[in-house]
């Protein structure tokens, strides 16, 4: 009896114990599906019926799964099977003759010059007439080629733009100034083909390809504030013209590795933050990160704490940013 009654708990609890492991499977089964139902469309360019199809199979499996062994380890090789082809996805094989949209057809180049110095080859060039259309071909962009001398960086300058009335979503870029009066701007930026849409889930699903952008910080800037009528604060770094020189040469060693390794845009893993966070981390070791670079358009204030970003004494946050904003067509807000 005894042993009898030892072995009722044991069995109870491994009991427990597989309905927790089943609970858990059917959780990482449903978050998996509904990843599957909002990335296939993008990626396998699924017709509209056909998806629905789909989904609504998928949805079946699901429940079925709950009953029917065969049905949850169909449902489980169906989705396996598609994360194994995303994973296997590879930029220069997806991006191979693809047409960009033009405002990101052509991508910079670096020519590395004797002396130390480098070339960029399609500097952005642009200047925005009031009516100008990012769509239209009546706009071409013009570009230039243009050297810089790492040697003569004097200071960085962080842009962080917002739109849509959003706080914790922003668009992050840099502009880097010479003694010779030069200023380099980059802007870090998914580069689109044609057909694909920006607004919708393709940031996560390896539609876009990572493209740096590199411009005259009036281009870059004009085209955000009184083009598209976002909001943009400009804020001065505290960065010796040696971290600014570490941080311009990671980027520019970027550039031209994409040219020959191109490399996935990703709203997470690589956009205009997390893609140079560690050139920060490079040229200063203590900054101290958090959720903020992934929440980037917290990032002001991050690098506020950090000590990084120029301010009057004593002054706060809220002071530094309503002084930093760029007028354009909105009229901005904290």
């Amino acid at each position: 009896m005894s042993g009898q009654s030892v072995l009722i708990p044991r069995m109870l609890i491994l009991r427990k114990i597989k309905r927790i492991v089943r609970f858990f499977l059917h959780l990482i089964l449903f978050a998996a599906g509904l990843w599957c139902l909002a990335a296939m469309p993008p990626v396998l360019k699924l017709p509209e019926l056909l998806m629905s199809v789909f989904s609504i199979a998928l949805t079946v499996l699901f429940i079925g799964s709950f009953i029917n062994r065969h049905a949850f380890i169909l449902l489980a090789v169906t989705e396996l099977t598609f994360l194994l082809y995303f994973l296997s996805l590879n930029p220069q094989k997806q991006f191979a003759g693809v047409e960009f949209e033009r405002i990101f057809a052509v991508k910079p180049a670096i020519k590395y010059l004797e002396n130390g110095d480098f070339e960029v080859i399609n500097l952005r060039n642009n200047s925005y007439p009031d009516n100008y259309d990012e769509k239209s071909a009546d706009y071409p962009d013009v570009f230039v080629n243009r050297s810089f001398s790492p040697d003569k960086v004097t200071s960085m300058q962080l842009a962080q733009v917002y739109w849509n009335g959003m706080d914790y979503v922003a668009h992050t870029m840099l502009n880097f100034k010479f003694s010779d009066g030069k200023e380099l701007a980059v802007s870090i930026e998914p580069r689109t083909p044609v057909g694909v849409d920006r607004k919708n889930f393709t940031h996560l699903c390896r539609q876009h390809e990572l493209l740096i952008i590199l411009s005259v910080p009036s281009d870059l800037f004009d085209l955000r504030t009184r083009i598209r009528g976002e909001d943009l604060y400009l804020y001065d770094l505290d960065l010796s013209p040696a971290e600014c020189r570490i941080i311009l040469q990671e980027i520019i060693a970027k550039v031209d590795k994409l040219n020959r390794e191109p490399e996935f845009y990703d709203l997470i893993r690589a956009n205009c933050i997390t893609a140079i966070y560690p050139a920060f981390k490079i040229a200063k070791p203590d900054l101290r990160g958090d959720i903020r670079v992934l929440f980037n358009g917290y990032f002001d204030r991050m690098l506020f704490e950090n000590g990084i970003i120029k301010h009057h004494n004593g002054e706060s946050f809220e002071s530094l940013k309503s002084r930093s904003f760029v007028k354009g067509k909105s009229q901005g807000k904290l």
